[in-house]
């Protein structure tokens, strides 16, 4: 089976997935390319899609540099950890967000 589907629906985003776990939940992030900043994003196996920021990540915009949250994994527990997300600073931290997916 093959799905098309986008981050948030909207025509200016330019969206990556990530990673995959067995409840079919699927991770990425998007350019919001209007602010030039990335957000994070939850598919879950209904088609319903939770968007999310890392609450440290930097929301502000500067020329050529993209900004926000960077999730990389997804494990079966929906437990997500992040690469690394940039700060007011431009300096990279990494990050593991839990209990983001609602409880089914």
């Amino acid at each position: 089976m093959y799905t098309l589907f986008s981050a948030t629906g909207a025509l200016d985003e330019i969206f990556e997935a990530r990673s995959v776990n067995d409840s079919a939940s699927i991770l990425g992030d998007y350019l919001d390319v209007t602010n030039f900043i990335r957000h994070g994003y939850i598919r879950m196996a209904n088609g319903t899609v939770l968007t999310f920021d890392d609450p440290d990540a930097a929301q502000l915009r500067a020329s050529n540099i993209n900004l926000g949250t960077y999730p990389q994994r997804i494990n079966a527990s929906g437990a997500i950890v992040g690469k690394n997300f940039s700060d007011t600073a431009r300096m990279s931290h990494g990050f593991i967000a839990t209990n983001l997916i609602p409880a089914h």
